[in-house]
């Protein structure tokens, strides 16, 4: 079975609302998130890392960078076949594309996240996440650079585009 390193950030798919906030707050962790998704366990090996709980729009160019770092430590590990970056969709086209500069060797990193939180009933995170997995785990992929995975599509981190605050 592939081993596949999570990278989880915060973002809508780790959110949940708040009262005392007055919205949506991240607060699931990836455990969290890999125990709420059916059958993610059973596509790969999961290494989960919890880097933090940030919405992406407020990530820094510094934490992108600390992402990027955290990232490329992962994927250098020999028993490590590929990794996924969980994060808030407000700039993960940006984000994506920045992975792609920055990091380096064969091995697939898929960036995904979620435009449902994940308290509703059509979230579509737990989709996400398993359709990720298993492009990070896949032998095929390697040697394409960094790829986004959302509603069902494989897309090289050069060509994505977010130009939906709600649609998938």
């Amino acid at each position: 079975m592939s081993r596949v390193a999570m990278i989880f950030t915060g973002g809508t798919i780790s959110m949940r609302p708040d009262a005392a906030a007055g919205g949506l707050v991240p607060t699931l962790d990836g455990a969290e998130l890999i125990a709420a998704t059916p059958g993610l366990a059973g596509v790969a090996d999961l290494q989960p890392i919890d880097w933090g709980r940030v919405p992406a729009s407020s990530l820094s160019l510094a934490q992108v960078l600390e992402i990027a770092d955290l990232v490329q430590a992962a994927l250098d590990r020999p028993e490590v076949d590929g990794a996924v970056v969980v994060q808030g969709t407000d700039v993960l086209d940006e984000t994506a594309f920045a992975y792609d500069l920055l990091l380096r060797g064969p091995k697939p990193l898929v960036v995904t996240g979620a435009m449902r939180s994940a308290e509703k009933p059509e979230a579509d995170g737990p989709a996400n996440l398993r359709a990720a997995v298993r492009a990070a785990a896949s032998p095929e992929l390697r040697d394409q650079g960094v790829l986004v995975v959302m509603d069902g599509l494989i897309l090289p981190a050069d060509d994505v585009l977010k130009t939906h605050s709600t649609a998938t």
